[in-house]
């Protein structure tokens, strides 16, 4: 019998608190962001399938959290992760995208087969660097229209999709809306680039045709990390507060805005079971959402979903004009919501697309391509050769995410939070 086939690394420090003893995860998210739920749930699924110790979480902290199907073991960081796998004979590891970029030693001085899992947009040095790295051997889209985006990029010999996934537990426990009220909801972390300051902006239209509407936020500034110190209204850092509460003084009718905080699924389908219409991220990023984890949960319940057309991940996790609307504009973002609010029917017609097209995304299903890829791992693609002047020009992907880069930089400098990085990066230098 082979113990421990692969490992998955990935920081739960930050949201340790949320993840206490007696957490279900085939439920659903308990609302730990997207994608710590699913490092933990695929490695679940993985064991759970296998019926053996076949994966294990890696992260650098130890939690109370305890699943037979998930074993994990405290790697204070990626070096400590490697050194783990070395010891136990495990030959292979999953690495968040993000994080090959912050890694000081040569990633290509690892002597163990890397996999990314792109939950996260990848810019122009992790492209270059996943192309040209041997023992990197496949990065994992999470999305199929994020795997379309991936493909003029340098590492595109290397890139395959599995699209993110929920349990059949969650699909087929799901409290289904019923339609009856004009209720609008909105799921995600209360950042800056899931746009909660932009639905804002749009609600304004939206309470002029539906002046009885409410809008119910979930979410905060902890789904990503606990230790951020949140400002009087209790959801985000008091930097991105100042932007909503300008924004929230020019609601009419700021009673029917309810900010409900970071909740579990199981306490969110209580609200949402009347619901008509769900907003997820109407940013005007143009690469943040990867697949979109809410658009799907969403579904799940039957609500039809709108959003913002930007040719990312959302154009997988919902079908425009079946499962919902993407619209560019704000304009016609807000009368789409007001569509659904004041049309039941058509509310319901979308919303059992929703439901249908949700079933497409079983954990059940998508887990036997992990399996595939593990299997297979020593057949994946090579080190791209280097040659004279090779990844000049920057992928176009990787220009759209410098975009968005820019963005983060804009409302940095709008909130004032500028001043606070400065003053800390002073008083860092002088304390050395």
């Amino acid at each position: 019998m082979i113990n421990n086939k692969i490992a998955f690394y990935i920081k739960l420090s930050c949201i340790g608190q949320t993840l206490q003893k007696d957490i279900d995860l085939e439920k659903g998210n308990p609302g730990i962001g997207g994608t710590p739920y699913l490092f933990l749930i695929t490695v679940k699924y993985l064991n759970y399938i296998m019926q053996f110790d076949y994966a294990l979480i890696l992260t650098d902290k130890k939690l109370e959290f305890n699943d037979n199907d998930i074993p994990i073991e405290v790697a204070t960081d990626v070096n400590e992760a490697i050194e783990i796998c070395k010891n136990k004979g495990i030959d292979t590891i999953v690495l968040n995208a993000n994080i090959i970029e912050s890694i000081n030693k040569d990633i290509s001085d690892y002597d163990i087969n890397i996999i990314l899992w792109a939950h996260n947009s990848l810019n122009w040095k992790t492209q270059c660097i996943s192309a040209k790295r041997n023992n990197i051997k496949k990065i994992v889209c999470v999305s199929k229209k994020q795997y379309e985006n991936l493909l003029k990029s340098p590492c595109s010999e290397k890139i395959i999709y599995i699209n993110n996934s929920i349990t059949s537990s969650f699909y087929n426990e799901a409290k289904l809306t019923d339609y009856t009220e004009e209720k609008a909801v909105y799921i995600g972390s209360i950042m800056p680039q899931k746009g909660c300051h932009n639905l804002l902006d749009i609600w304004r239209s939206v309470e002029k045709k539906c002046p009885n509407a409410k809008l119910y936020i979930f979410g905060s500034a902890h789904t990503w990390n606990r230790d951020i110190e949140l400002g009087k209204m209790n959801i985000a850092d008091k930097y991105y507060e100042r932007i909503l509460i300008e924004k929230l003084k020019k609601i009419k009718n700021k009673n029917n805005i309810i900010f409900c905080g970071n909740k579990s699924w199981q306490e969110i389908g209580n609200t949402i079971k009347t619901a008509r219409v769900a907003i997820v991220n109407p940013s005007h990023y143009l690469r943040d959402e990867t697949f979109c984890m809410s658009a799907l949960e969403l579904e799940t319940h039957g609500i039809p979903i709108v959003s913002r057309q930007r040719n990312d991940g959302l154009n997988t996790s919902i079908l425009n004009n079946k499962t919902g609307f993407l619209e560019k504009k704000d304009k016609l973002i807000s009368e789409k919501i007001s569509l659904l609010l004041t049309n039941s029917k058509m509310a319901q017609n979308y919303g059992c697309e929703a439901r249908k097209y949700a079933s497409n995304f079983l954990m059940e299903e998508e887990v036997l391509k992990w399996i595939d890829v593990i299997n297979n791992i020593d057949n994946n693609t090579s080190e791209v050769k280097q040659k004279k002047n090779m990844f000049v020009k920057k992928s176009k992907e990787a220009i759209l995410v410098e975009h968005d880069k820019m963005l983060k930089i804009i409302y940095t400098i709008m909130t004032g939070k500028i001043f606070t990085i400065i003053k800390r990066k002073i008083y860092s230098k002088r304390k050395e």
